[in-house]
């Protein structure tokens, strides 16, 4: 009976934990229940009654109280919670240490759901950065790369020296100076495209508010006086 109130419950031992009891708690009911049905009345801590009908071969059917189907995840343990152990089951809990948290963990069952969604949340995190490591590793490496062949090209460089009296050495110059020019024009460019934004930004707000505040200078006697035309004007 234990074991057939366990299995409509849906709550059969983890299959891929203990392999070895699931089997046989499902030989269990599939040899006693044959082609019957279990009809399993339960009542909630609020005082509603259901009805689990569960067949061997069909997933378990929920009725409520006035018989009608409802759609509830039994196994699920969100309306109708219970805790079963089959026999021989509380001997091995003692003989276990991890039977034994898994036991203790049901009473903070809250606490531990918040603390595996930090440890998800912390693993993935640490796999974000897992990503970003090996990156830099590898810039590191291609940097280190970059270094070796410095000596090379200093003296290749070297090779291409200029006198600085030399016709090359006034075209590096001259060269140097266009290059600092349009530096500057390029500072210019960012600097005049900040400022007319900010000044279309600027316009855009008097433009919105400059009509309400114009009409908050007005009163009714001023537009109703004997200079209303003038001022409406």
């Amino acid at each position: 009976m234990l074991e057939l109130i366990r299995w409509t419950l849906d709550q059969m031992p983890d299959q891929a934990e203990a392999a070895a009891q699931y089997r046989n708690i499902n030989r269990l009911v599939q040899a006693n229940l044959g082609t019957g049905q279990v009809n399993l009345e339960i009542e909630t801590l609020n005082g509603i009654r259901y009805c689990v009908q569960k067949s061997y071969d069909s997933n378990a059917i929920v009725l409520n109280d006035h018989n009608d189907p409802v759609e509830i995840d039994i196994g699920r343990g969100n309306i109708f919670s219970v805790e079963i152990y089959s026999q021989n089951q509380i001997e091995e809990i003692a003989d276990d240490p991890l039977f034994q948290l898994k036991l203790i963990d049901k009473f903070v069952s809250e606490k531990v759901k918040d603390l595996n969604t930090k440890i998800l949340a912390s693993i993935r995190e640490l796999e974000t950065n897992s990503v970003e490591i090996l990156k830099l590793r590898k810039d590191i490496t291609e940097l280190k790369e970059q270094i070796t062949e410095l000596p090379e090209v200093t003296e290749k460089l070297k090779a291409f020296k200029i006198e600085e009296s030399g016709e090359e050495a006034k075209i590096l110059k001259k060269e140097g100076i266009f290059k600092a020019v349009r530096e500057q024009e390029r500072r210019c460019l960012e600097m005049l495209a900040e400022v007319c934004s900010t000044t279309a930004e600027n316009l855009e707000n008097i433009i919105t508010n400059f009509p309400e505040q114009i009409a908050e200078c007005y009163r009714e006697e001023i537009l109703e006086g004997p200079n209303a035309k003038i001022f409406k004007k």
